[in-house]
C-alpha cells in the first residue's frame, strides 16, 4: 500500500482505493468475525456460511475416522460397531491434545 503515496491524481487514487476497500471487505476472510468477509457479515450470510464450514469440518473428520478404521473392519460385516467408533474418536481426541500441547510449548 506503499504505492498510493505516490498517486497524484485524485481519481487514480480513489480507483485503487476502490480496489483496495473491495478486496478488504469482499474477499479477505477476518478472524473477528469468525473468517467471513464484512460483506458477507453485513448481509446476514456470515451464520450460514459458519454453520456450513463446521458441517464440511465434521463430515471431513468422520470420514478420517472412517478411513482410519477400514482396515479394522471385518471382511463381510455388515453391523455397526459403536464401541470401535468410540475408541477411534478418542484416539482422535488425544491426538488433537497432543498437537495443541506441543504447540503451546513452542516459543513465542
Amino acid at each position: 500500500m506503499a504505492h498510493l503515496t505516490k498517486i497524484c491524481d485524485p481519481a487514480v487514487l480513489g480507483a485503487e482505493l476502490a480496489v483496495i476497500q473491495e478486496r478488504y471487505n469482499g474477499v479477505r476472510l477476518h478472524a473477528g468475525i469468525g473468517y467471513v468477509t464484512p460483506n458477507d457479515e453485513h448481509a446476514g450470510r456470515g451464520p450460514a456460511i459458519r454453520k456450513a464450514r463446521q458441517a464440511g469440518l465434521e463430515q471431513a473428520r468422520l470420514q478420517r475416522i472412517a478411513y482410519a478404521g477400514r482396515g479394522v473392519e471385518c471382511v463381510g460385516r455388515t453391523d455397526h460397531d459403536p464401541t470401535q467408533e468410540a475408541l477411534l474418536r478418542q484416539i482422535y481426541r488425544l491426538k488433537s491434545r497432543r498437537m495443541l500441547a506441543a504447540v503451546d510449548a513452542l516459543p513465542r
